[in-house]
């Protein structure tokens, strides 16, 4: 659910231009703003998503065990002897691990997690192209820009790790007013464009 969310952020960026013409020389900086838009809408996605994908999960380990006693029951049946019935359970679980294949239904399981494999990757691939697109034209190479893309997402898994320790904090011991605490929801670095030489 939390790689889901990561991947449905979207980025923004801001760029801030600061010109002082009060010294000798002219100082001219380019500084940049990249941060990330979050909606309650995409956390009740992620979690309605990774839930279906649960399921599918959950139905396919219930499937493959009814299928694995269907066939040892089937392959007990086929036991006429009395002496292939006193068999110890060593040798008849290593007989059913050699002759069994896989009962688990990957194709349902697959139709289960589509929606969630879907949205995680078409979501990743379009955040990052709306992130590099904007990001190019300040002079960023490409893995500058991965590096960046996955900033905002550690950035944006700490705030929500701060958040929740935050609320069991207050729960469990008050209200903390220290404004060290308080992070700052976006990451600033100098593009450099506008520096004088």
């Amino acid at each position: 659910m939390v790689l889901h969310v990561c991947a449905v952020i979207q980025p923004t960026v801001e760029a801030h231009a600061k010109i002082n013409w009060n010294s000798l020389n002219v100082d001219r900086s380019l500084c940049l703003n990249v941060s990330y838009q979050y909606r309650t809408l995409m956390l009740a996605r992620a979690l309605l998503y990774s839930l279906l994908a649960m399921i599918g999960l959950w139905y396919g380990r219930h499937r493959d065990s009814v299928e694995r006693a269907e066939y040892r029951q089937a392959l007990l049946d086929e036991r006429a002897t009395k002496e292939e019935l006193e068999m110890d359970e060593a040798t008849l679980d290593a007989e059913l691990d050699q002759t069994e294949g896989s009962y688990f239904p990957w194709r349902t399981f697959f139709y289960f997690a589509l929606p969630w494999t879907l949205t995680f990757v078409v979501s990743g691939v379009l955040n990052y192209g709306r992130l590099y697109f904007v990001i190019q034209h300040f002079c960023l190479t490409y893995w500058q820009t991965v590096s960046l893309y996955v900033n905002i997402q550690m950035l944006f898994l700490r705030h929500m790790t701060a958040a929740l320790v935050d609320a069991c904090w207050r729960q469990f011991f008050g209200s903390v007013d220290d404004p060290s605490i308080r992070t700052i929801n976006h990451i600033t670095f100098e593009t450099h464009l506008l520096a004088t030489e």
